[in-house]
């Protein structure tokens, strides 16, 4: 191609075609008579040329999708060792972990047990010490409302 005249529509593959009238094996390609071009392939012996052009685009796609892949590659890693660090931190099995079902169950009991710890600290605190026939007996009550609090968290944390 020069710079006066512009190929449109040229196909990015074209074939060799060599024939199929030598005999199998090694051929010397100067020995081949009436070699041709087409842009499709036709016998079994025709040989593949891709444009320059073409393959360097498809070159750089590759590279491009190679980086995107290693970059996804190194997420997918990551995220599965921040998985396996909450597990751990939430006290789930490794044999039965494996998504966000067990950890949403963990999250939804520490849910549920701190609000039963700030259900009881809401009525420790709200706890009208006037109303007591002996006001010094509302420390020990509400150490002992504290303790039983403390006791249904330790008992809902045991093993099932």
């Amino acid at each position: 191609m020069t710079d006066d005249m512009k190929v449109i529509n040229a196909p990015d593959r074209i074939y060799l075609q060599i024939g199929d009238d030598f005999d199998p094996g090694e051929v010397d390609f100067s020995a081949l008579q009436e070699v041709t071009w087409r842009a499709d392939n036709i016998h079994g012996t025709d040989i593949a040329y891709v444009r320059a052009d073409a393959l360097e685009a498809a070159s750089a796609r590759i590279a491009e999708l190679d980086k995107e892949r290693a970059s996804t590659n190194r997420m997918f890693l990551e995220a599965c060792s921040a998985l396996g660090l909450i597990d751990e931190a939430l006290g789930i099995d490794p044999d039965e972990s494996g998504g966000a079902e067990p950890i949403l169950e963990s999250i939804d009991g520490l849910k549920a047990q701190l609000e039963m710890l700030r259900q009881e600290l809401k009525n420790i605190a709200n706890a009208d010490t006037v109303a007591w026939d002996d006001p010094t007996e509302f420390e020990p009550w509400a150490k002992n409302r504290a303790r039983h609090a403390l006791a249904a968290l330790a008992k809902q944390q045991e093993p099932q």
